[in-house]
């Protein structure tokens, strides 16, 4: 697992591969402060509602900001940043959480 770990005013920073990162998290490039959300599909909504789902291929995730939607390689590191050691914490637990389930799986 490639990571950079960062502590500064009190507040964490980390880096990691997007790959690891949970759908729905917010990060930034390593030395940049715009914020992007983590989605590995999009929503499709028409006049009625919900239509379907945009799904990334293996290997890619959409990047969200108020911009825009960029498309990155999973293998991209990207900051993950926390107020707390205990978001770190839970952060990395979940992260390991994963990888065991997907060992078991193969």
């Amino acid at each position: 697992m490639m990571s950079d770990f960062r502590e500064r005013d009190g507040k964490y920073k980390l880096i990691l591969p997007l790959r690891l990162i949970p759908n729905f998290v917010f990060v930034t490039k390593p030395t940049g402060s715009k914020e992007y959300e983590v989605k590995r599909e999009l929503p499709i909504y028409f006049e009625k509602g919900l239509s379907g789902q945009i799904k990334m291929p293996e290997g890619c995730v959409y990047l969200c900001s108020k911009d825009g939607i960029e498309v990155a390689y999973d293998d991209k590191g990207m900051a993950v940043h926390f107020d707390c050691s205990d978001e770190l914490k839970e952060l990395l637990d979940e992260i390991q959480e994963r990888e065991e389930m997907e060992e078991e799986d193969k």
